[in-house]
């Protein structure tokens, strides 16, 4: 009861304060995979309306100028964003600035030269994509060789300890894998793994099949509930992602805090067509 008292306060304070803490850059919609579930439609192509590397860094001036730098955190995504080819210097201009940063990516283009590279430009976090097992994860992701690739990034961003957390889309072929996952992750010496489920918006509304059914979506609230405990006393973290309620006794034992959506209260994002999220 004290517990949920306390955070009832917290997030009514959260709300009038309503400072901007995570700010998301989209940076670009083009991407380097066709991934079945993808809710952006995203493509080996440029929208022709995206900034362009010279209004990033006027935007970026405006924070600094409007912000206190040490207050936000910038998450660079896309489309993925190593495919944008100016990433090093947006990352560099935004370390200059003061601010903190990291990128959300599939890790299917990090090797060791790009990872340096984006060491040296100042990157402090990064959120990688595994979607289960090698034939459950390269399905999703429509392509042979991702599940390799993706083991190589997480080794090899962990090796700087500068992974935020692995996320994974559950769906009908890798409900069945998260123990599995669930090991793989804790010897890869992740600490924290997200799960969300797929939303039917942009390929994913197209492949119906994707989408977990009522069965399905108790297992998978289930799973957690049953598990988090025992994998955190191993070492990984494990949450729903805040994509949607639950019930305050479920909600406890699926998250490490109660829901709160801060979207537009200190999250924001900003569309790689300069459109604010």
């Amino acid at each position: 009861m004290l517990k949920k008292i306390l955070f009832s306060i917290h997030k009514n304070i959260e709300k009038d304060l309503h400072e901007l803490r995570y700010l998301f850059f989209e940076i670009t919609s083009k991407c380097n995979l066709n991934c079945l579930h993808c809710g952006s439609d995203c493509s080996s192509y440029n929208s022709p309306k995206e900034l362009t590397k010279d209004e990033w860094i006027n935007f970026i001036n405006y924070l600094s100028i409007n912000f206190d730098p040490k207050s936000i955190t910038i998450v660079i995504t896309g489309g993925e964003p190593l495919m944008y080819e100016n990433i090093i210097e947006i990352g560099s201009y935004i370390t200059k600035k003061g601010f903190r940063w990291g990128i959300v990516s599939n890790g299917y283009l990090l090797d060791e030269l790009k990872y340096n590279t984006l060491i040296d430009s100042g990157i402090k976090y990064a959120t990688i994509s595994l979607d289960g097992l090698e034939d459950s994860h390269n399905y999703l992701r429509n392509i042979n060789t991702g599940y390799e690739k993706v083991i190589n990034a997480i080794k090899l961003i962990n090796s700087s300890k500068n992974l935020t957390d692995v996320v994974t889309c559950v769906y009908e072929k890798n409900l069945s894998q998260l123990d599995a996952v669930a090991d793989l992750l804790i010897s890869l010496k992740v600490k924290r793994w997200r799960l969300f489920s797929i939303i039917s918006k942009g390929r994913a509304s197209e492949n119906n099949h994707l989408q977990l059914n009522k069965t399905q979506w108790k297992n998978l609230i289930k799973w957690i509930s049953e598990n988090k405990k025992k994998y955190a006393k191993k070492g990984l973290n494990i949450n729903f992602s805040c994509e949607g309620y639950f019930k305050e006794k479920v909600d406890q034992k699926i998250r490490d805090f109660p829901f709160f959506c801060r979207a537009g209260v200190n999250i924001s994002g900003i569309l790689n067509d300069g459109s604010i999220a």
